[in-house]
């Protein structure tokens, strides 16, 4: 799936570039068997800057395995080359023949050690699995640390002249940009920001890169799933501020909306809050190598419900209503029918009310421990009403109503309020 509608989840990569060539190996000698290497990184789309070093490329090495499964050659950058380069050229020697080139970027020593990297020799052969090897990747990854890629490629080395190659290396992680603006009439310290859920447990080491700006292909459904938490303490103005993060390749398929879902911690004038924010329906997976530029807006949404009642013949037909912070208070003098009808205003826009299509409601749940409903209440989607209907019985239920307003077309925002209904004589 094309997610440039959704998103821009545009994959950064870092291209290799091999050509053979006639010309000059180190000690001014020509031969048949010299070849240029260039490996550079760049993003696909100028949609994504890469501008940290490490999100470019910090080290590298690279695997040459020849058809008989015998390592021919290991080629690691220069260690005394400890900048972030985007593009780097060197030279080597290899015979023709055909290779499977595995390559590595930005890994570390306890990676390498790890997936038995370090201990490959020159002569020998791969372990056993290793085309399938898999990485056991956390949910997320640290902002800071050198964002780790592979890549694999099959290619055919005949020594002519102007024989170019190329080989992708891509991130293993997704990387998450969020753009949070502050529209609201108040002061706002952004805590946290969570995104869930986040599937945990190893991932294939090596890309498919015809799932790239896809679903991925592989099974990636566990069976533990997390948040991956940003903690930042930063305050947040009417100018956007860019966050970034970055998450393992998955699905949402273990949320119930089966999407993706973004928690916001936040102190508003010094009040604590938690805003979840439910993201559209395109954004069910996660890719590794993806951009996905998320823009929040904190705005002051604030919840008016209107009530009608139909007692019947001779009932009293008064409604008192109350609200207190987050609660609404509906008080009913006698048994009848009800209609109550929810209203978004958006005060940091003059309180002008929310249109049908940019607000939509619904019911999470109900809680009637004294039987006071003889219907117990549901939403109509037609009049955008919750209708129900008391009996004789007095006391207290509840219900939760959940309100969504579509701030973008990537973002939906989720307003949940508790509206208590008291039958009373």
């Amino acid at each position: 799936m094309n997610k440039s509608y959704i998103f821009s989840a545009i994959a950064a990569f870092a291209l290799l570039t091999l050509s053979a060539c006639h010309d000059d190996t180190p000690d001014g000698k020509t031969t048949e068997e010299s070849q240029e290497f260039t490996i550079s990184t760049k993003p696909l789309t100028a949609n994504e800057v890469i501008g940290n070093d490490y999100e470019n490329i910090n080290n590298w090495k690279l695997i040459f395995v020849d058809r008989a499964g015998k390592i021919a050659a290991i080629v690691n950058r220069d260690p005394s080359k400890t900048d972030a380069v985007t593009q780097e050229t060197f030279r080597t020697e290899l015979p023709a023949g055909t290779y499977t080139v595995y390559a590595f970027a930005n890994t570390y020593d306890w990676f390498d050690d790890y997936y038995g990297i370090s201990s490959l020799t020159v002569g020998g052969s791969l372990p056993a699995g290793f085309d399938n090897m898999q990485y056991g990747a956390g949910a997320g990854w640290h902002e800071g640390l050198k964002l780790p890629m592979t890549g694999k490629k099959n290619v055919t080395i005949t020594n002519r002249i102007d024989e170019p190659f190329d080989i992708e290396v891509v991130r293993l992680y997704a990387k998450l940009q969020y753009e949070v603006t502050n529209q609201s009439t108040k002061s706002v310290t952004l805590n946290n920001i969570e995104i869930l859920p986040m599937a945990m447990g190893p991932i294939p080491m090596f890309p498919d890169y015809t799932s790239l700006g896809n679903p991925p292909t592989a099974t990636l459904d566990g069976t533990t799933y997390t948040t991956v938490k940003l903690d930042l303490n930063q305050s947040i103005t009417t100018e956007p501020t860019k966050l970034t993060g970055y998450v393992r390749e998955g699905f949402a398929s273990s949320h119930p909306t089966g999407r993706y879902a973004i928690k916001v911690s936040i102190n508003r004038d010094g009040k604590a809050e938690e805003l979840l924010y439910a993201l559209t329906h395109e954004l069910t997976y996660i890719n590794r190598n993806d951009w996905i530029n998320i823009p929040i807006v904190i705005t002051d949404y604030n919840l008016s419900v209107d009530v009608n009642f139909y007692p019947p013949i001779g009932g009293y037909p008064a409604v008192v209503k109350e609200v207190k912070n987050e609660e609404y208070y509906i008080k009913f003098g006698t048994e009848g029918r009800f209609a109550i009808t929810p209203h978004m205003y958006d005060a940091a826009n003059g309180g002008e009310m929310l249109t049908n299509k940019q607000m939509s409601a619904s019911i999470k749940s109900i809680s009637d421990p004294n039987g006071i409903f003889t219907t117990k209440p549901t939403f109509d989607a037609t009049t955008d009403e919750i209708v129900g209907e008391l009996n004789a019985n007095t006391g207290t239920a509840t219900v939760t109503l959940s309100c969504t307003v579509k701030q973008t077309d990537l973002v939906e925002f989720t307003y949940e309020r508790i509206i208590f209904i008291i039958r009373e004589n």
